[in-house]
């Protein structure tokens, strides 16, 4: 008997029945569906659903909830779709969930009204709706409610924020437990930690999302794992996680991987460094690549380059042939994944070809002709990655431009063209590989361009193939070439490596051997004694991991760097030079990498990674035009004297290991300098540290007084205070002079020789110091000066100068100051809108005011730096802005605008409005002194412009010629005077 349809349709309407599609009646149309309607139509109907007939709810008023009737008369259960009754299917804004408005109705369908009785968590605590008794800011959460233990989750659970409680608003952030958002609350954040969903409290900056226990050390000057050590990676000392951890040279272009997981390129510009392809030639630039995942190995190839992931895919950017089985095409500054390959640990590379070493053994793609890819000689087109023969299990491979080799279970097997030797062997009828007879100990080879070595267990090298690599004679079919050849010497190498004609080794004690061809000074002997046939040792390079060589230069990996010598065509050894060649090592510049510039009259100075500092220009009595250390202690903050004579002033401090962190100790601020003109170093002291007794984070530096930061947001100056530069309204009644040899030199100033708190009527967080004056920025982003005032450079409507600190006036009320510089008798300060305002002499057209301006044409800033006018020159201003890019206006004494603009001689300079291009768009620190800028780029390299007449451009030149264009070539660093080179002194060509 046939079952009665209303009857099938009750069976049949219960969710879980209803999920079960098997046991629905079958159609092909809505039509075939109606017998099964139930006796209230208004509550639902059947419709043909991928051939079943399907029940479907009615929702009358559209609000995703069916009508309470309807779906309580017919579901079966309480999940899913049942669970959705509608307590008011004519009402949208009445729904199960819906926001309770306060309106006396149950919105939220949870069969409360309005009142002191809406508590839909059942935490016993009311809602909003309850009026004056409301108790409850998140009614779905139950362990949410005012009074509420407030929990370390990033989420209000008390219900108060910022002292005020709430009634309502839902779910809200708590920003004082997680202020960065790192899942790391601070040690005294508000809060209660311990469960296992709740956020630690050791966070040592909860300012710095990059800074937590646990996270990896970046080379940013900050304590990333809280472990007390800042930019510690490699072996627990400051500065290590700046290095590179891997290093790869190419026939024209070097790269290193960074710890970052970026790769810094530098060398030939354009597609070889993944680079944009507008890359100047003229200019000694690095390029940087980033990577969305971790590194494992980096090669540079003679037309490109690759990476191995961490995932074992492989990219590469050069020739399309290294991505694609295509012919070649120059991709410029493309990055592509090589399809086909999975597993890699390590890559090499040839010509237009690489090789990898994956899971499966070793694999080789790319083009060329020579059998280098898998031992077919005559191929011209590309072809994808291709297996060797024999190379199952290998654990190393090199690859030159016509063969490649790989150590297997301790034998080598070559593959490619075999003339002079080079594969050990002639391979045998029916294979393409060449398995070396005599070597059973291999752990490393190195192929060059017609010849391998290779690296034995015991620490010896030997070598076969070509011997002209050596100054023999040349022959392409000799069979003794096929024997190895013990390198004499040699018994404790630890790396080798091979390209063009030459060979380098690093022994146990870090130090670098290398033979072979030498005329461009690659073996770095000091000599271009051509050939070398035995290994000579290579000059100033110690500590040694790993060496490099390309066609005619080679670069070393060390514990502190990477150190280049050769040929420097391209700039490929990236010390800031185009053109020549070098015999002994210098470290590359372009991974310089300060932390802090500075800059002052004539000199600059650069705070490293592992806290040391460098000057090169002016400094006491000693002039230079290279990089130089200046022993100042760690320093965590530097500032260079504004006057003649320069003088710089640092914070300095210990660091300390320890659980949880707790960053630089014992800060003290100490000063070096000329005493006969910084009356701030007192007495006969050329260096020493100022008396003081609280926690300085920053220093800013006049021409002869200075300011430091105190922690708690003070400010204390001391030094000269004729002019009140100290901050203070009441007189200066101290004096200072200075002393040479027991003789007091110079007149007596007012001065104090122990800080003075300066009289701020609100934290500070930010100085600077013009020749005279001081400006800070206080906490609420207002500014406040002190000092001279004859150039209205304190702001204030006026040019009187009275003693005491006075607000900045004329500034936007509602968009406050984010950065501060001051230069001579100027200030500026950008504001968080990305515009800058300037007051005191003059930074723009109109001649200088008392009230601050906008500098026309300035956006988007980030940082402001100042160069003082001379004579009767205007100042000039330069500004960083957010995407790296630098733009300056005012007077271009000497080139200091930078860009292509031709500099001008002082007295004749007419004023610059519309801002000059930088020509570069990557930096990320920015200094300038008198009539020079400097700037550290994303690459770490730093690149400066203008004056060179005292050699405070960094770059080897020390030039008197004031017409030449302004150009950048990148700071150049040695480790003492007698490392560096003579400077040179003829205009560089342009």
């Amino acid at each position: 008997m046939r079952p009665h349809p209303t009857a099938l349709a009750l069976a049949l309407v219960g969710c879980s029945i209803l999920d079960d599609r098997v046991q629905l009646p079958t159609c092909s149309s809505h039509e075939q569906c109606a017998a099964l309607v139930s006796d209230d139509p208004s509550c639902l109907w059947f419709r043909c659903i991928e051939s079943r007939c399907v029940q479907i709810v009615v929702d009358a008023d559209g609000d995703g909830a069916g009508a309470a009737a309807c779906v309580d008369a017919h579901c079966t259960d309480d999940d899913g779709a049942c669970a959705s009754r509608d307590c008011d299917d004519e009402d949208r804004a009445v729904f199960p969930g819906a926001p309770e408005i306060c309106n006396g109705m149950d919105d939220d369908c949870n069969g409360l009204l309005d009142g002191p009785d809406e508590d839909d968590d059942r935490d016993g605590h009311a809602d909003l709706c309850a009026g004056v008794a409301a108790r409850d800011c998140d009614d779905d959460d139950p362990s949410v409610y005012v009074g509420a233990r407030e929990r370390c989750n990033g989420v209000d659970d008390d219900c108060f924020v910022g002292g005020l409680p709430r009634a309502s608003g839902g779910s809200v952030p708590e920003p004082l437990e997680d202020a960065d958002g790192d899942d790391h609350a601070a040690p005294d954040a508000p809060c209660e930690s311990g469960a296992p969903d709740e956020l630690p409290k050791d966070d040592c900056d909860d300012t710095q999302p990059t800074v937590h226990p646990g996270a990896r050390e970046l080379c940013d000057g900050f304590d990333n794992d809280c472990d007390g050590i800042p930019d510690d990676w490699n072996d627990g000392d400051t500065g290590t996680s700046c290095v590179p951890i891997d290093l790869a040279t190419g026939d024209s272009h070097s790269c290193v991987r960074m710890v970052d997981d970026s790769v810094v390129c530098w060398g030939e510009p354009g597609y070889r460094l993944g680079a944009a392809d507008d890359l100047d030639a003229t200019q000694a630039q690095s390029a940087v690549v980033p990577s969305d995942e971790p590194l494992v190995d980096v090669a540079a190839l003679n037309s490109g380059t690759c990476v191995a992931q961490a995932s074992g895919r492989v990219r590469c950017w050069g020739p399309s042939s290294l991505v694609t089985p295509r012919m070649p095409e120059w991709t410029g500054n493309d990055v592509g994944t090589v399809d086909g390959l999975e597993g890699v640990s390590f890559v090499v590379g040839g010509d237009e070809s690489a090789c990898a070493l994956s899971h499966r053994g070793v694999e080789c793609w790319g083009r060329s002709a020579d059998g280098a890819i898998d031992g077919v000689p005559g191929r011209l087109t590309p072809v994808p990655p291709t297996l060797v023969a024999g190379t199952e299990g290998a654990n190393d491979i090199d690859a030159s431009f016509y063969h490649a080799c790989a150590v297997v279970s301790g034998r080598v097997v070559c593959w490619g063209t075999a003339i002079y030797g080079a594969l050990g062997g002639v391979p045998p009828p029916d294979e393409l590989t060449v398995v070396v007879p005599g070597i059973e100990d291999a752990v490393e080879v190195a192929t060059g361009l017609f010849f391998t070595c290779v690296r034995h267990g015991s620490g010896a090298v030997s070598c076969f193939g070509d011997p002209a690599f050596s100054g023999g004679e040349a022959c392409r079919t000799c069979p003794e070439n096929t024997t190895p050849r013990p390198v004499e010497g040699l018994t404790d190498v630890v790396s080798i490596d091979a390209y063009s004609r030459h060979v380098c080794a690093v022994r146990a004690d870090g130090s670098v051997w290398c033979w072979g061809r030498n005329q461009h000074g690659q073996l770095g002997d000091g000599t271009d004694v051509d050939p070398r046939l035995e290994p000579v040792r290579s000059m100033r390079v110690r500590n040694a991991t790993r060496v490099e060589t390309g066609a005619f230069h080679t670069c070393a990996l060390t514990s502190r760097g990477v150190w280049c010598w050769g040929r420097q065509v391209f700039h490929r050894l990236g010390d800031g030079r185009l053109d020549g060649q070098r015999a002994v090592a210098a470290p590359a510049s372009v991974l310089f990498r300060p932390l802090q510039l500075t800059a002052s009259v004539d000199a600059s100075c650069f705070r490293m990674p592992d806290l040391s500092v460098r000057c090169s220009g002016r400094l006491q009595a000693r002039e230079s035009c290279y990089a130089l250390p200046i022993d100042v202690g760690p320093a965590v903050d530097i500032d260079l004297a504004e006057g003649d004579g320069m003088a710089l002033c640092s914070v300095t401090a210990r660091f300390e290991r320890a659980p949880g962190g707790g960053g630089p100790l014992d800060r003290r601020v100490r000063c070096l300098g000329n005493t006969q003109r910084h009356a701030f170093l007192s007495g006969d002291r050329i260096d020493g540290e100022v008396p003081f007794d609280g926690d300085p984070i920053d220093v800013a530096v006049g021409t002869d007084h200075a300011c430091l930061l105190d922690r708690d947001g003070d400010v204390y100056c001391w030094g000269a205070g004729g002019q009140a530069q100290l901050g203070s309204s009441s007189p200066t009644r101290e004096g200072c002079y200075t002393v040479r040899d027991g003789e007091v030199i110079g007149v007596e100033v007012p001065c104090s020789t122990t800080p003075v708190r300066a009289e701020l009527d609100a934290p500070a967080t930010a100085l600077a110091a013009g020749r005279n004056h001081v400006c800070a920025i206080v906490d609420d982003g207002a500014v406040a000066c002190w000092g001279d005032n004859r150039e209205g450079q304190l702001g204030r409507g006026s040019r009187a100068t009275e003693g005491g600190v006075a607000p900045v006036v004329g500034l936007p009320r509602d968009d406050p100051a984010t950065a501060i510089g001051a230069g001579g008798d100027s200030s500026c300060v950008a504001l968080r809108s990305g515009a800058v305002w300037c007051w005191g002499r003059a930074v723009d057209r109109g001649g200088g005011g008392t009230t601050p301006r906008p500098v026309e044409g300035l956006a988007g800033v980030a940082q402001v730096a100042l160069s003082r006018g001379a004579g009767d020159d205007r100042a000039a201003v330069c500004a960083r802005l957010t995407s790296g890019s630098i733009r300056c206006v005012g007077s271009n004494v000497e080139g200091r605008l930078g860009g292509t603009l031709r500099p001008c001689v002082p007295g004749l300079c007419t004023f610059v409005s519309d801002p000059v291009s930088s020509l570069f768009d990557d930096a990320v620190d920015l200094a300038c002194g008198r009539a020079h800028c400097c700037a550290t780029r994303r690459s770490g390299q730093v690149t400066c412009w203008g004056s060179r007449t005292e050699g405070q451009r960094a770059d080897g030149w020390r030039v008197e010629d004031m017409t030449e264009t302004a150009s950048t070539i990148d700071l150049v660093a040695f480790e003492d005077m007698a490392d560096a080179p003579e400077c040179m002194t003829a205009a560089p060509a342009q």
